[in-house]
């Protein structure tokens, strides 16, 4: 059995700045879609921007390194402002064709050099 890892705190996450610039330049994109049935229902308490910015957060912090982790991590209060609700491991098994890439190159999101 492997070495169990401290829980990750807020402060060890970074690059809060870059996801809010993701989610300014990629949320018009995906208003600008058709919308299916499921992305409608009033029961829903998560959407694409959510799914794409969680991504796009664990890629840009190293110290999420697993699905859980990065659940974990999205409990926590500053995430809580950038995501509609906490996830949990099954609500990743969801996908979007046709957003990505395309969308986001058009987006044209600056890298870091």
């Amino acid at each position: 059995m492997g070495k169990k890892r401290e829980p990750i705190r807020e402060d060890q996450l970074r690059n809060w700045n870059l996801l809010e610039e993701f989610r300014q330049r990629v949320l018009p994109l995906l208003k600008a879609k058709v919308s299916t049935a499921s992305e409608e229902d009033a029961r829903r308490t998560l959407f694409a921007e959510d799914y794409f910015c969680s991504y796009l957060f664990a890629m840009l912090n190293p110290v999420i390194i697993s699905l859980r982790s990065l659940c974990h991590v999205s409990h926590c209060q500053k995430m809580r402002q950038v995501s509609a609700a906490p996830f949990s491991p099954a609500a990743f098994s969801v996908s979007a064709p046709g957003i990505l890439p395309g969308d986001c190159a058009t987006a044209k999101i600056p890298s870091k050099q």
